[in-house]
């Protein structure tokens, strides 16, 4: 519906495709997850260009079906390439850019790597805490990587 009232170049149709992707992944529908990601990707680069939160979702979405499928470090070059778009049109301290330093800690973590991990985690938490406060929840979880 959103194809035939928008166009397939909308980044309405992007969204429905991620979301749908994100169904996939949940359900260990790899291939076809990707592959509503990379549609999701094109559309969003066409329309928002490189340089773009969205764009940045994109890259970790498809970044998280590679972890799940244990290819890290594939995951772990689009975690970056997400990350670097992330603090480049974010504040340092949004909460988008911990997450961010926090899903390429989880992918250090899978491989054993725990030095990258924790200093990744502690990036984290550090902006949890400066934009959340030390009493959030959302900061009390992050203690538990």
């Amino acid at each position: 519906i959103k194809i035939k009232a928008l166009g397939h170049n909308h980044t309405d149709v992007a969204l429905a495709y991620n979301n749908i992707a994100n169904v996939f992944e949940r359900q260990g529908k790899h291939a076809e997850s990707m592959e509503l990601h990379e549609k999701s990707l094109a559309i969003r680069i066409n329309v928002l260009g490189h340089n773009h939160a969205d764009v940045a979702g994109s890259y970790s979405g498809m970044a998280i079906i590679y972890e799940a499928q244990r290819r890290y470090a594939e995951s772990l070059a689009l975690h970056e390439k997400s990350h670097a778009i992330m603090v480049k049109v974010l504040p340092h301290d949004h909460p988008n850019v911990a997450a961010s330093y926090h899903n390429m800690a989880n992918v250090y973590q899978k491989q054993e790597m725990y030095s990258e991990a924790l200093a990744l985690y502690e990036k984290s938490r550090a902006v949890l805490v400066k934009v959340l406060g030390h009493d959030n929840l959302h900061v009390a979880a992050s203690y538990n990587n």
